[in-house]
């Protein structure tokens, strides 16, 4: 089985960083790092949330701030890709980072979050811009009632694996726990093509380079079974001038769980992890 699909890269994964003009109220407290947040829900994310301690209920921590240039403008008014310009630093390996597993390659469920000012903030000198790691279960953010990286620490790390609960969707992401082996599909690769400001090369290019990789990983972790499934979702030309330069790769869940059973049958030293490319 071998299945593809195109799409514009999909907002709100690890690959692609949420910069939506989520807006704070005029009277936000300064960003800092380390700061945690609840938001209820992903259409409810906003700076107007108080900081509150990370031992207690919150869905969020901020692990990265800076300010944004007098040029930018009313980030309500920016483009979608001059906002991912300046949040370029707010990656899957800086969360990798923040949240103490720096040596993880693959793509995990947490995502990222970017929060600019307000029109009335700016107006009144504000230019802070933050970005806050948050844990996806499914469509929902996790509760948490620890720091992201004491999470980390607790959790084996395959639980933090991102799966789909059956063929992904590129309209409408879901970054679930890998519990299902009969129909998830685990995401093995979350890569931008390009820079931002980059030129779209051309739908058929970006088609065969991200149909290459995925077919790559359908093979490494092809189990066992003679023709391996892969799935792949890379970005439209309107997707990539709106900063959506991400190529992402899956493959059936069993499959890739029969390919580290099979590592581990041959060499115990051998087989695959989630720090594992």
């Amino acid at each position: 089985m071998r299945v593809r699909t195109a799409s514009v890269a999909v907002i709100g994964t690890l690959s692609v960083l949420a910069v939506g003009v989520i807006t704070a109220p005029t009277s936000q407290a300064a960003a800092t790092i380390g700061d945690c947040y609840y938001y209820p829900g992903t259409t409810r994310i906003s700076s107007d949330a108080p900081a509150v301690a990370c031992d207690a209920a919150h869905t969020a921590q901020t692990y990265w701030v800076s300010s944004l240039p007098d040029s930018f403008g009313i980030p309500a008014k920016a483009s979608a890709a001059a906002r991912r310009s300046a949040t370029v630093a707010c990656t899957p390996a800086a969360i990798n980072a923040f949240t103490a597993m720096p040596g993880r390659t693959l793509p995990s469920r947490f995502d990222t979050f970017a929060i600019f000012p307000s029109a009335a903030q700016w107006a009144s000198g504000d230019r802070t811009v933050r970005c806050d790691v948050v844990l996806r279960n499914g469509a929902k953010l996790v509760t948490l009632t620890q720091p992201a990286a004491a999470v980390v620490a607790s959790t084996p790390a395959d639980q933090l694996n991102y799966c789909t609960p059956a063929e992904p969707n590129a309209n409408a992401p879901y970054a679930g726990i890998c519990n299902n082996p009969k129909k998830n599909f685990i995401k093995l690769l979350a890569k931008d093509l390009g820079k931002p400001g980059s030129k779209f090369p051309g739908y058929s290019v970006v088609e065969r380079k991200v149909t290459k990789m995925c077919q790559a990983l359908g093979r490494k972790y092809k189990g066992n079974v003679p023709y391996p499934g892969y799935w792949g979702i890379w970005p439209t030309g309107s997707g990539w001038a709106n900063g959506d330069r991400a190529a992402q790769c899956f493959v059936p869940l069993k499959q890739y769980l029969d390919t580290l059973a099979n590592q581990a049958a041959k060499s115990p030293l051998a087989a695959a992890s989630p720090t594992a490319s």
